[in-house]
């Protein structure tokens, strides 16, 4: 009989990404001090799990989001959602039945969306500072982990919207990564972009391999707005949250994909150094005499 192996997470290493060697081990169950408790948390039926706070936040299972953060980022998502609507006023129309959160973060845009007449693809961008997919799952929503240097696979469905917060400021001056073979730690060292000290606190014997590296190429804007295009239907529609001037660079690219765009303010108002860009992806054909939009 196979003695069962437990996975002890290690959330301190510096480089952790998807192309790692697979364990054969399993994540155990929180633990518990009696008979009749609960492992993790008593279940929550749909839809009021949505907005309850999860348990791996009130247990602190991720650092810096307490549950009164969670609230506050559920009322700042209704709040953005709403300011949306205003704009684009057929979001509750039905029109929108496959949608994709880029930037899901804690799935609060999803929660804010939530329709019988759609759904919400959450991605968890692979490079993101908390990895917050487990919260998603609790709240009853769907998620995946993504590099967005990377192409998404879009069996079986491409989608109506896409939402896209801070994607592009999260990207920025940011190196893709790709698959390598596993390699000592003193081959690592003299390709990664890191200095002694960072690559010794890993492991200061030079016992591990690593199973991913950094590539010498940037992740472009236009790599992944070019990504965009592709999972979105004609005429579907983006919302770019984000810097004034990461949208600005945005928006120009859009235009040369034959986009249409509008740049407005969001809801604290002109002075604010966010912006929301609004673009709707044009059905056209070749040789078709049609210009970019100057919105």
């Amino acid at each position: 009989m196979l003695k069962s192996m437990f996975c002890f997470l290690h959330i301190n290493v510096l480089l952790v990404c998807r192309y790692k060697k697979m364990e054969g081990c399993v994540t155990p169950f929180p633990e518990t001090t009696g008979q009749d408790e609960v492992a993790g948390a008593p279940w929550i039926p749909f839809p009021e799990r949505l907005n309850a706070v999860p348990f791996r936040i009130y247990s602190g299972s991720i650092p810096g989001v307490s549950a009164e953060v969670y609230q506050e980022d559920n009322r700042l998502w209704k709040k953005h959602v709403n300011a949306y609507k205003r704009v684009n006023k057929i979001i509750d129309s039905g029109r929108y039945r496959n949608i994709m959160d880029m930037n899901a973060g804690l799935g609060s845009f999803a929660a804010a969306i939530q329709s019988p007449k759609l759904w919400v693809m959450n991605v968890m961008p692979t490079i993101a500072e908390k990895d917050t997919l487990g919260v998603i799952y609790e709240r009853g929503l769907i998620g995946i982990y993504h590099d967005w240097c990377e192409a998404f696979s879009t069996y079986p469905r491409t989608y109506d919207l896409i939402h896209a917060s801070d994607v592009f400021s999260l990207y920025k001056d940011k190196y893709a990564m790709h698959s390598e073979p596993p390699r000592p730690l003193n081959e690592v060292k003299m390709l990664l972009p890191l200095d002694q000290t960072e690559v010794d606190s890993i492991d200061p014997h030079g016992g591990i391999q690593l199973h991913c590296m950094w590539t010498s190429f940037k992740c472009n804007a236009e790599d992944i707005l070019l990504e965009m295009d592709r999972i979105l239907r004609p005429e579907g529609a983006v919302i770019f949250r984000d810097q004034v001037d990461v949208l600005k660079k945005v928006k120009k690219i859009a235009g040369a994909m034959r986009w249409k765009t509008k740049m407005v303010d969001n809801e604290d108002g002109p002075l604010a150094s966010i912006k929301i860009l609004f673009a709707v992806k044009k059905y056209w054909v070749a040789g078709e005499n049609s210009t970019t939009s100057s919105q």
